[in-house]
């Protein structure tokens, strides 16, 4: 299936099929305004009349989580990373800054608390709710005693969940909630990190960060951190923790080379196989009983599905929403899922990621607006089939960033430049007038500069090449780098061409520190 995201609408698309149209009101309710909404809200611009479109979010807007690394190493502002809500709303029908407290599938109608209120039933002394998440418990209490006339029920005849997840033990773990930062929800974690900078900067002080989770997501906030942290304090520690035995087992031995390499050149230490067992005010208290004090610790263990035992939407064991391949509820026809919060059974369940929930959009998009326009026995709905490989970028927090492509580590500032151009190409899409450009194409694998194919050993060795040095004379095109790996995706034996010739060199390069480390 194709990557490249068009705004040209599904209704579009559904005219031009010949469907029949269902000229019934059909009223399509979208729960959460995340990666994979935001680009069904601008496909539903140009909808037919006869689709009635709510659209309800505990926020005004959505971080994007892709520029959240760079925002804490303060390569963006925090309003840089956000996708607002409003404005992509203003073409829907209601926007509703809400809780959802309950779903009744039986009856189709969700019932919701305005987020002033919910707000209120969570706020400590200061006037500030600082759990990020909502559990069954508390939307029970919530539902049970907010007034009635405080309450809204929405129905629908078409409900779609783009709800992320929350963080892994979060909960669970004694003092994780009271004493951490999670990661999940993004926006909170912005918030918070850019509290805790301004209080360093009137207070400078010995800090230690430890970071629970080593994941890619825990890695690259790792070296965010030192980035935006290293010039306010000179007694700077950062610890990892990991679960496994290794960082980022997927990657190839070269790839965690470079990353240990980078770790360790910022002094960022990492503790294999450490499990959590508590954490205290001031202390991580693994199961073995080792002791790793704190000044600041982030929460970052992957992603824990939302507890959605109020309704019966068919789960896994673990809580995720059980969807097919078309992202459609396995136990209800008329429900859509996407992004973290689903689980496809019939394919490969994607990670937790949010390049999944962008890449998951146009489908979602497409079949929403089959579900809404045409009846049961003539819909046709498309598959998502996500990528099994691609290219991985983790932002350093100095201005570079490193990726991992075909098994080989790719580093330096053009690597950041890139991912920055992914990113705000995005942002870009979501952000623009639809009535200026109606059939503007976002492409996240694909520079749209005709360039010709690159000689293999000069792609490799423009792969290779690290343009840290100020002086731009080692400085790499990134859209040149870009085509060399777009051109290695499409062409089997170029890419192996181009890996031998990266292999090659990538060796000797290995030998000659090998030999300098001998000789010093």
């Amino acid at each position: 299936m194709s990557s490249t995201f068009t705004s040209t609408t599904a209704a579009a698309a559904v005219a031009a099929d010949g469907e029949d149209q269902n000229t019934a009101q059909k009223r399509l309710v979208l729960v959460g305004g995340g990666h994979a909404h935001a680009q069904v809200i601008k496909a539903l611009k140009h909808r037919p009349e006869s689709i009635h479109v709510t659209l309800i979010d505990r926020q005004m807007a959505a971080s994007y989580s892709g520029m959240v690394p760079g925002c804490i190493a303060d390569i963006y502002t925090p309003q840089e990373t956000l996708l607002e809500l409003a404005p992509l709303a203003k073409h829907l029908d209601h926007f509703h800054q809400a809780t959802v407290v309950d779903i009744d599938l039986k009856q189709q109608v969700l019932h919701i608390v305005p987020q002033d209120v919910a707000r209120r039933s969570g706020e400590n002394s200061n006037g500030e709710n600082d759990d990020p998440t909502i559990s069954s418990d508390e939307t029970r209490y919530l539902l049970q005693s907010t007034p009635k006339d405080q309450t809204q029920t929405i129905p629908f005849d078409v409900l779609s969940l783009d709800i992320g997840s929350t963080s892994r033990g979060w909960r669970t773990i004694p003092g994780a909630k009271q004493y951490t930062l999670p990661t999940r929800p993004i926006s909170n974690l912005v918030r918070q990190f850019q509290r805790w900078t301004q209080d360093i900067e009137l207070q400078p002080r010995p800090i230690h960060v430890v970071i629970i989770g080593a994941g890619a997501a825990g890695i690259e906030l790792s070296m965010s951190i030192y980035g935006r942290w290293k010039d306010l304090n000179a007694d700077l520690k950062i610890t990892l923790l990991n679960q496994d035995m290794q960082l980022l087992t997927e990657e190839t031995d070269w790839c965690r080379w470079k990353l240990q390499s980078l770790l360790q050149q910022r002094n960022i230490h990492v503790i294999h196989n450490c499990t959590v067992q508590e954490v205290t005010q001031d202390a991580v208290i693994a199961t073995n009983q080792d002791s790793i004090a704190y000044t600041h610790c982030v929460w970052s263990t992957g992603a824990e599905a939302h507890d959605l035992e109020l309704h019966p939407l068919e789960c896994t064991d673990r809580g995720w929403i059980k969807v097919t391949s078309a992202l459609q509820s396995t136990s209800h026809p008329n429900v859509f899922a996407a992004g973290d919060c689903c689980h496809i059974v019939d394919g490969d369940a994607p990670p937790k990621a949010g390049v999944y929930a962008v890449r998951a959009g146009p489908v979602l998009s497409h079949n929403l607006m089959q579900a809404c326009t045409t009846s049961s026995a003539t819909t046709t709905l498309q598959s998502y089939e996500p990528q099994t490989d691609f290219l991985k970028l983790l932002v350093c927090g100095d201005g570079k960033a490193l990726g991992f492509r075909f098994g080989i580590p790719l580093h330096g500032k053009w690597v950041m430049q890139l991912k920055d151009h992914i990113d705000q190409q995005f942002m870009d899409y979501i952000r623009m007038d639809e009535d200026r450009d109606a059939t503007k194409q976002y492409d996240d694998d694909a520079s749209r500069n005709a360039l010709q194919r690159m000689d293999a050993r000069d792609a490799a060795e423009l792969l290779l090449t690290e343009d840290d040095g100020d002086d731009g004379d080692n400085d790499v095109d990134y859209l040149v780098a870009w085509h060399a790996l777009r051109e290695m995706v499409k062409d089997a034996s170029y890419k192996q061409e181009v890996l031998d010739h990266v292999h090659e060199i990538g060796a000797a390069r290995m030998d000659s520190l090998k030999g300098n480390a001998v000789t010093a």
